[in-house]
């Protein structure tokens, strides 16, 4: 069995993991959160990826985007990493479709408006403008014969970063009684309801800018496309079919007041909307499993289709090499009984997210790496068994905000490009 090189780079608030098997290689995510101070110059993740691809070259053949949020995309926006193929893959999650008898279509056109929203809130309240969002795009810029390969729960994974994949989430399809679907629901009533409020018109005029987008035509389902009205559909869900902490249309809703929604409130919507569409992989070999920032359900989900479907071992628990916490080791987004057995646990995180990490993946025996404390994070990995591991704690350029892990960061300016 070949050897992998797993890297989990140090990019602040953010992620971005490198999984490299000779010289084939594959980066899941690449992105820094803007609170994490970096202002205007280009994303950490973009520049700790650079380092990590000049020091160990590869042919870096798949790109993995696990939803889409900024801090873990606008890596990609800065700029080519070295090593990119001409013709890389973008592996991404497909939108689901809800399985609602009544009013299939109307359904799946909201869910196609769902990912509308999440995309042009995001164009509209972070560092990247409406152009840098379509990801896709840009990345053909650079690689001109990148080809999107949307991913459901079964579908079969290309090869990448020299190891066999199973994709564990988002599923093909949500029952409308699903809690999943009861947040998403939310989230689209959120967007309805400011893009209803005056002078919040224009919201639905940027909603058709970014279906135009190539990154939105390859996350949405083709059929959800085909049933989708040109503004937000109106629908109609059944009290009894939603959870009851799921009902979105109860009057004790955090939705029901009648005060304007401002923006970061919606989003703050979507974005639990989009952590519960986080794309999930797992190598088959039990190297590495990637949960992006899913949710506790998410990470409950993932690990039962694991068990049940794919190893037909319902009570047994899974066992990896190294598992890349969810939602950067969040105490929020780890279930109560995690049947997941490590050999070392990560958490990518920087100082604003650091106080977050849940202190269970560090109790009893447990090897737990915390990037923001403990830098980057490197193992040799042949199958489940870790040969061995090296960490690397990078400063960061005042200049440039390059990583000098390695002695300088190139930018010209500072005392460290002349050590």
């Amino acid at each position: 069995m070949k050897m992998t090189d797993i890297a989990v780079l140090n990019v602040k608030d953010g992620l971005s993991v490198r999984v490299s098997t000779g010289a084939e290689a594959m980066v899941y995510d690449c992105g820094t959160h803007v609170k994490s101070g970096w202002g205007s110059s280009k994303p950490p993740a973009y520049c700790a990826l650079i380092d990590d691809l000049l020091i160990q070259p590869h042919c870096l053949s798949t790109i993995a985007i696990s939803h889409i949020h900024s801090d873990h995309f606008n890596g990609f926006l800065a700029g080519s990493p070295p090593g990119l193929s001409r013709d890389p893959r973008i592996l991404l999650p497909r939108l689901p479709k809800v399985d609602y008898p009544k009013q299939p279509g109307v359904i799946n056109a909201f869910l196609s408006c769902l990912m509308a929203a999440d995309l042009a809130s995001y164009s509209l309240s972070s560092t990247p403008g409406l152009y840098e969002i379509d990801l896709v795009r840009r990345i053909q810029k650079y690689a001109p014969g990148a080809v999107p390969v949307p991913l459901s729960q079964g579908d079969p994974v290309p090869s990448a970063g020299g190891l066999e994949w199973h994709c564990l989430w988002p599923p093909r399809c949500f029952r409308l009684g699903d809690r999943a679907v009861g947040s998403l629901a939310k989230a689209i009533q959120a967007f309805n309801e400011l893009a209803g409020q005056k002078g919040w018109s224009w919201l639905n005029e940027v909603l058709e800018r970014v279906r135009e987008s190539k990154t939105y035509t390859s996350l949405v389902d083709d059929n959800a496309q085909d049933n989708r009205e040109n503004s937000f559909v109106e629908f109609e869900i059944e009290s009894d079919e939603l959870d009851d902490d799921e009902n979105v249309l109860s009057d004790d809703s955090d939705l029901a007041d009648a005060q304007p929604l401002p923006l970061e409130r919606v989003n703050r919507q979507l974005r639990n909307a989009a952590n519960i569409l986080s794309l999930v992989l797992r190598s088959d070999s039990g190297e590495i499993i990637l949960f992006g920032d899913a949710t506790k359900s998410v990470v409950t989900r993932s690990l039962d289709y694991w068990r049940q479907i794919v190893c037909k071992e319902p009570k047994m628990k899974d066992r990896v090499a190294v598992a890349v916490n969810p939602h950067h080791g969040g105490k929020n987004h780890r279930p109560k009984n995690f049947l997941l057995a490590a050999d070392f646990w990560v958490s990518s995180c920087g100082p604003w997210l650091d106080k977050q990490v849940d202190t269970w993946y560090s109790s009893g025996r447990k090897r737990h790496h915390i990037t923001n404390g403990d830098g980057k994070f490197e193992a040799h990995v042949r199958g489940r068994d870790i040969v061995s591991t090296a960490t690397f704690f990078p400063g960061w350029c005042p200049y440039c905000w390059r990583s000098f892990t390695f002695g300088s960061c190139r930018c010209h300016r500072c005392h460290h490009c002349w050590l």
